[in-house]
């Protein structure tokens, strides 16, 4: 089975989004999906986040300098994952600066994770917002580049 086409409409993507993908298409099996990861992976078509996130390396390009898009990693660093603070300014370009560190609000607990020259911190749901219930308040879908962020 060829990865290209889900590769092609996912910059970042997570284990659950390919199993999706794996299984509309007859493949649903653990192992499958691991092959795929495993000769993908080899090939230097995807590269590993961490545990469960992958970025799409473009055909042709190389691994070692791709640039994995930070806000897209960042709205999958959880399933609940919102860019948050200056990262959300930067991401809707009206921050004077652009920063390194990006923030996201997930009520799951995250370890701060640096990848390429990034560092992705979680900060946790406002706790009025947890209490009201309302944890998604305010909160919008963008598309990026033609990539979905969320």
């Amino acid at each position: 089975m060829k990865l290209n086409e889900f590769l092609s409409r996912h910059a970042v993507f997570t284990v659950d989004e390919l199993d999706r993908f794996l299984f509309v298409r007859g493949s649903g099996k653990p192992n499958t999906r691991k092959s795929l990861l495993t000769y993908y992976r080899n090939q230097g078509r995807i590269i590993p986040i961490r545990r469960g996130l992958y970025a799409t390396v473009s055909l042709g390009g190389d691994p070692a300098s791709s640039p994995g898009d930070p806000y897209l990693v960042a709205a999958k660093m959880s399933v609940d994952a919102v860019l948050a603070y200056h990262t959300a300014l930067e991401f809707h370009g009206k921050a004077h600066s652009v920063y390194t560190r990006l923030h996201y609000v997930s009520a799951r607990k995250s370890l701060l994770l640096k990848f390429q020259s990034y560092e992705f911190i979680r900060a946790p749901v406002p706790q009025l917002l947890r209490e009201k219930g309302k944890e998604m308040f305010g909160v919008t879908s963008h598309k990026r580049s033609g990539w979905n962020s969320g």
